[in-house]
């Protein structure tokens, strides 16, 4: 039993050797023109203390003078030879153990499709009602005539169709900590749809609207937008409050930190968590840092939280309004 420990032992060794001396060999091949250069610097540093060597004997002080500069001499090649062996063996331990290397830096990952994808392939009418709301609020507010609903149907339309470059393949990683919608048969939607759509109705709407009519409905939809941002703190502040019990003034603070985020959600996005109390979703540390506890943070980090994506076909479309996009 003990021959074989033995032998197994001595073939391990062996082979870590091996590799060692291969190693070594390959770095000091790398390192060969560093020590050539050292060792002629060396050579002329000796040459220079037998010239001071010679010339201090001459006036007698040459032996205590010679000593003294021969010792700087070696102390000087040491300290570069050692430079190059720590360079060597730093080398040598990153090329057997991975010491001290780092994976290269990986560009982020650019919003929007990896590949084009056909538009015949996708069919984005799943987005109409939501379209057709927007214009209906504009033509409420805005009081728009039956001249200007049409140039901006037109435009909403091409708008809609050129939604296109939100779709990208399936089998794509998620860029960051992004939160990825799904529409009808899967399709991946690596952009806020909701956010787009109004986007682009302030733009078709700046074109087809007079002024009043325009700054009616963009005050209108500010004030949306600002409803919204109070309604999605206080729901994040919910789901916080059912895992770390908040005081009123911890809660207040949390709902105006999320307030002032930019964060990459909405309020269709937020309802699988208050379906799914179990799990939380991720804020940025410093929107809860400068609001929770230590103890407090302790218990956060013991929380599950995930990063849901959000289903487009199971979101609640009760649209009773006229369709101005028939499909």
């Amino acid at each position: 039993m003990n021959c074989q420990r033995f032998r197994l032992l001595f073939l391990t060794s062996s082979f870590a050797l091996l590799v060692f001396t291969q190693n070594v060999i390959a770095q000091v091949d790398v390192a060969q023109p560093a020590v050539a250069q050292a060792a002629a610097q060396a050579a002329a540093a000796d040459a220079a203390a037998g010239e001071a060597h010679g010339h201090g004997e001459a006036d007698g002080h040459g032996e205590a003078d010679g000593d003294e500069q021969e010792k700087d001499v070696d102390k000087a090649a040491q300290q570069q030879a050692g430079e190059i062996g720590k360079d060597i063996g730093r080398d040598v331990a990153r090329a057997i153990f991975g010491f001290g290397i780092r994976p290269p830096r990986v560009a982020p990952a650019k919003i929007g499709p990896a590949v084009k994808v056909d538009p015949k392939e996708v069919d984005l009418t799943f987005l109409t009602p939501h379209i057709n709301r927007e214009l209906s609020l504009i033509h409420q507010v805005g009081q728009a005539n039956s001249d200007q609903m049409d140039k901006m149907v037109e435009a909403a339309k091409k708008a809609r169709d050129e939604m296109i470059d939100m779709v990208g393949p399936r089998n794509r990683a998620i860029p960051g900590k992004r939160i990825v919608m799904y529409g009808p048969n899967s399709i991946r939607l690596y952009a806020n749809p909701f956010e787009r759509i109004r986007k682009d109705a302030l733009a078709y709407a700046k074109e087809a609207l007079d002024k009043e009519q325009f700054q009616a409905y963009s005050k209108e939809a500010k004030a949306r937008e600002d409803a919204e941002k109070q309604a999605l703190a206080q729901t994040y502040a919910m789901l916080y409050q059912r895992h770390i019990p908040l005081t009123k003034e911890q809660r207040q603070k949390l709902i105006d930190n999320i307030k002032k985020a930019d964060l990459d959600t909405d309020l269709v996005n937020v309802q699988v968590y208050v379906q799914n109390p179990r799990y939380l979703p991720q804020l940025p540390d410093d929107v809860t840092e400068s609001v929770l506890s230590k103890t407090q943070r302790e218990a956060l980090s013991r929380s599950s939280r995930v990063i849901f994506s959000s289903q487009m076909q199971t979101v609640t479309m009760n649209y009773q309004g006229k369709k101005w996009i028939a499909k």
